[in-house]
């Protein structure tokens, strides 16, 4: 009986509890993109690399065989004849980044600071 009593008013006052909480700001959504080009549709600019920039050249089609190298362009193919022709992973008929990396560590491939405040 004693058990079934406190079962009873534990049940009772978890019912009857009010439960009070705090919310911190709104969220707040950014708006817009925050990265500068982040779709290289500017073509090349707003990053920083350590390397080596090639235009793409209609009468070559191997100006990216030297590691450490990339372009922005529409079809990796057209700067290496081992790669495959795709387009971009939104439009397909965008610009893309085109790297051809280099097989040791070291050197910066795309770079960019984005600035960031906190929320007060």
């Amino acid at each position: 009986m004693k058990r079934k009593l406190t079962a009873i008013a534990f049940t009772v006052l978890f019912l009857t509890s009010t439960v009070l909480a705090q919310a911190g700001e709104p969220y707040t959504p950014c708006t817009g993109n925050l990265i500068k080009n982040g779709d290289f549709e500017a073509g090349n600019q707003d990053f920083e690399t350590d390397y080596i920039y090639v235009a793409e050249n209609p009468t070559v089609k191997n100006e990216m065989y030297t590691p450490k190298t990339y372009s922005v362009g529409t079809d990796p193919n057209l700067y290496h004849d081992a790669w495959a022709t795709f387009g971009d992973h939104s439009s397909g008929a965008g610009n893309m980044l085109i790297v051809n990396a280099a097989c040791v560590s070291g050197g910066t491939g795309c770079d960019e600071t984005t600035p960031a405040s906190k929320r007060v």
